[in-house]
């Protein structure tokens, strides 16, 4: 069976929590994951400056950043990673203002199961590709009007 591998950075204060988190991803058949783990979003954002990841799994609340700031800073360092938040926090006021920042999926991790988390892995990772290809397309759209406006003026 042909798997692929998918870079994921974990950005997950609590290494039990991280550990768990791993090993959910390790049961996925499908895909075959290689983790960086990182305890503050500091660690990370400098990561996201020096690499790129297929994705970003992070909580809302580090020990130096907290609610959806932390989207917000992750979003801002790599603008084209899609980022999916991982929570104990079950309150649907924070997934929903998480969603409407760019969040791709807001999973409480008391619940999380394999399937559950590769499945939104997964589709963060083929809406966000859809999104990107769609901002391209019409950009280049606008390019192109813009230079026949200039063409006729």
């Amino acid at each position: 069976m042909n798997t692929e591998m998918m870079k994921i950075l974990l950005i997950e204060d609590n290494l039990l929590q991280a550990q768990i988190i791993e090993k959910l991803l390790d049961l996925s058949r499908q895909v075959k994951f290689s983790v960086e783990v990182v305890t503050t979003a500091a660690d990370g954002l400098r990561r996201l400056a020096n690499e790129s990841y297929a994705l970003v799994l992070t909580d809302l609340y580090l020990p130096d950043s907290y609610g959806v700031d932390t989207l917000e800073r992750v979003q801002a360092q790599a603008p084209d990673t899609p980022v999916v938040v991982l929570t104990n926090i079950d309150e649907e006021v924070v997934a929903v203002k998480s969603a409407e920042k760019g969040a791709q999926d807001y999973l409480v991790k008391s619940r999380l199961t394999s399937p559950i988390l590769v499945r939104s892995i997964r589709f963060a990772v083929a809406r966000h590709a859809i999104a990107l290809e769609t901002r391209r397309h019409y950009e280049a759209r606008i390019t192109q009007l813009e230079s026949r406006l200039s063409r006729h003026s």
